[in-house]
């Protein structure tokens, strides 16, 4: 059209903290000739290098870039960590509320530590982990509601039970496997961005 004639080659800014929602943003967008960039969310301070990234294609696709592999390894590992969890907890404690007591800590709290790996593809250490006050609190928030179903008598609705001490400290180590994944697939480039 003549509006995408007159867009070509002018940059688009957009910043979501939804991976979707901004490649759906961004495919609209480069239909109409602008060139996209893409940041998380707009509560932390852009990426210094955002605007110097090489525009997506108009005929990438959302899964572009290894993003859908990235999907499937995570999600893998994610179920890989709490069997193993639930095997453990379920091998220690004698009683299979025991094993999803521990699946059920490591699934929840994984999530939420993922949340911080997710926010850039810049290691979380350079970018600062608490930087984001929002998704600080919402981590907070979350961390507090786990709390709450593993150490009170919300357990029982839930089918949960009280662990030993030593199964909690084995639960940690499983929790933060993903950050310690993430950074280091981050700093060999397995996550970089593609200019």
């Amino acid at each position: 059209t003549a509006d995408a004639e007159i867009m070509k080659g002018k940059k688009i800014l957009i910043v979501d903290d939804e991976k979707n929602i901004r490649n759906v943003i961004a495919e609209y967008a480069k239909f109409d000739g602008f060139d996209t960039y893409e940041a998380e969310n707009g509560m932390e301070a852009v990426e210094k290098d955002v605007m110097d990234r090489k525009p997506k294609p108009k005929n990438e696709g959302i899964f572009a870039h290894g993003l859908g592999i990235r999907v499937v390894l995570q999600g893998a590992m994610f179920a890989i960590l709490t069997l193993t969890g639930f095997y453990i907890g379920q091998n220690v404690t004698g009683k299979i509320e025991g094993g999803q007591t521990m699946a059920f800590m490591i699934l929840a709290l994984c999530q939420i530590v993922q949340a911080f790996n997710m926010r850039s593809e810049h290691s979380l250490f350079k970018i600062g982990p608490f930087k984001n006050k929002n998704l600080n609190l919402a981590a907070l928030t979350s961390t507090i509601l786990v709390a709450l179903v593993l150490f009170t008598p919300l357990n029982t609705i839930f089918g949960l039970v009280m662990l030993p001490a030593q199964l909690y400290l084995i639960a940690l180590g499983l929790i933060f496997v993903p950050l310690v994944v993430m950074e280091l697939s981050k700093l060999l480039g397995l996550i970089k961005h593609h200019k």
